[in-house]
């Protein structure tokens, strides 16, 4: 290999956006300024009880997301990625059996 030249490997597979598997829109979103500057105010929301991003963005997630519509399709992304990879192992721990339909 040259110097600076870069391949992925079994792992950073998961990184990219063609692999079924991939968690890259997760991490997008755990990346973000309104996830992660959330935890460096962790002690006001401690203190107070309230949410750190209430202090830090002064509105309520929902409000943010739609002032932010880019934000808000990292978290859509990022939300439907997580469920796809939970489903499996829900499905498989509780027995729906019970009903018709579940909403």
């Amino acid at each position: 290999m040259h110097p600076r030249t870069f391949r992925n490997t079994g792992v950073s597979r998961y990184l990219r956006i063609d692999e079924p598997e991939s968690i890259r829109p997760a991490l997008l979103y755990w990346g973000t300024e309104f996830y992660y500057r959330s935890f460096g105010e962790i002690l006001h929301s401690i203190e107070t009880g309230e949410p750190a991003r209430a202090k830090l963005f002064a509105k309520s997630d929902w409000e943010c997301m739609q002032r932010h519509p880019q934000l808000a399709a990292i978290f859509d992304d990022a939300m439907t990625n997580l469920s796809a990879m939970q489903v499996r192992a829900i499905a498989a721990a509780y027995d729906f059996g019970a009903w018709e339909s579940i909403i």
